[in-house]
């Protein structure tokens, strides 16, 4: 990361065993945040007229990526899992852990920030609900 001129932070997917093996693996190589986590691969359900999975792009079939209200006991957990491992590991070497997936409502980045996100992010709660 010494080559960046702006910080670097590795956005998780949660499609993943154990969490905290790739973002322990991003801040030993310089990372200086993690934001956690990314949508959930999901197949939406079947069309049971033309018999082909949801969601289809450009009439072929693929996986599309889960988010919102479903997502956050998962990403919730998580986030807890990585801001433990910050802790043990990583405390006082200035890492940030930004909290996103779920995240609709002031409570629900509490929830984030108890957890031990230091920031949250907010996406499809905005895109929903607007800025109001």
């Amino acid at each position: 990361n010494s080559a960046a001129t702006k910080p670097v932070w590795a956005k998780m997917t949660p499609n993943v065993t154990n969490i905290t093996d790739p973002a322990s693996s991003a801040l030993q190589n310089g990372c200086e945040g993690i934001a956690a986590i990314n949508t959930i691969q999901s197949v939406m359900g079947v069309d049971l007229d033309t018999l082909r999975p949801h969601p289809t792009v450009e009439g072929h079939s693929t996986p599309g990526g889960y988010s919102y209200k479903a997502v956050k006991p998962i990403a919730l957990a998580k986030v807890m899992s990585i801001a433990k491992l910050i802790e043990t590991e990583y405390a006082g070497k200035g890492v940030s852990l930004s909290g996103i997936g779920g995240v609709e409502t002031g409570a629900d980045a509490a929830e984030f920030l108890l957890l031990g996100a230091d920031t949250v992010q907010v996406c499809t709660g905005v895109m929903i609900h607007g800025y109001e």
